[in-house]
């Protein structure tokens, strides 16, 4: 049966007893989850290790669990996936934030592209569906999410051999796949609904950077930068 897990604040971890007082994270494993005593469940400090455990106690504004094991998460990608995403629509961020966490990618920064409709981002929010996407994808570290910032910003100082910068009419992936063989890291970036105006690509061109397509068909921006990353973490 797959244990629910659950990431805590890294004080409430001691070597041998768990004593949760966070009010939230209590009402939904007490009265949500309506867990017991004896419960077994997961817990994750965000630093790449687990906790199996069991329930001691619960009430109303305390669970105290007993810790059985303490083990490294195996389940964080072998390669660093950064997704620059162009700010969309609401619905579409939090649907590339979610299914991002889920493929594996590491770090989400949301840019202000030239045709962005939407300007600014609800972080709190964004934070919850990171912590929520983890928990059920069981990650062991919290992918982090940035305030956007503009385009050029993004862009400027990173490694022209670590960019990807997705377009429709670019490179094909498959050649990507050979050519960034054993790279640690990479930077997505992904445009907006109404695409990467001329000026922001004559200056990914004149980067240098890698300019790749994912094929014939047309992808919403939302799902442009999952496919990818699910694609390179699969065959890197």
């Amino acid at each position: 049966m797959k244990l629910h897990r659950f990431f805590i604040d890294p004080k409430y971890i001691s070597e041998e007893k768990i004593a949760i007082n966070e009010e939230k994270l209590v009402h939904q494993m007490a009265n949500v989850l309506k867990f017991d005593e004896g419960e077994r469940l997961i817990l994750l400090d965000n630093s790449g290790f687990e906790y199996l455990c069991e329930m001691e106690g619960v009430a109303k504004k305390e669970i105290l669990c007993k810790m059985i094991e303490r083990r490294k998460n195996l389940n964080e990608p072998h390669v660093k996936i950064r997704l620059y995403q162009s700010l969309i629509k609401k619905d579409g961020m939090e649907n590339v934030v979610e299914k991002g966490v889920e493929v594996g990618i590491s770090e989400f920064v949301p840019i202000l592209a030239e045709h962005s409709e939407k300007k600014g981002l609800n972080m709190e929010r964004m934070e919850k569906i990171i912590k929520e996407a983890a928990e059920q994808s069981e990650r062991g570290i919290l992918p982090k999410i940035f305030e956007p910032i503009a385009f050029e910003e993004a862009i400027s100082g990173l490694k022209k051999n670590s960019v990807v910068f997705l377009e429709k009419e670019g490179e094909s992936l498959n050649y990507l796949l050979e050519e960034m063989h054993g790279q640690k890291e990479i930077n997505l970036f992904v445009g907006p609904e109404g695409g990467w105006s001329d000026k922001e690509m004559e200056i990914a061109k004149k980067m240098g950077v890698k300019i790749v397509s994912l094929g014939l068909l047309t992808l919403k921006s939302e799902t442009v930068g999952i496919v990818a990353a699910g694609v390179l973490l699969s065959g890197i």
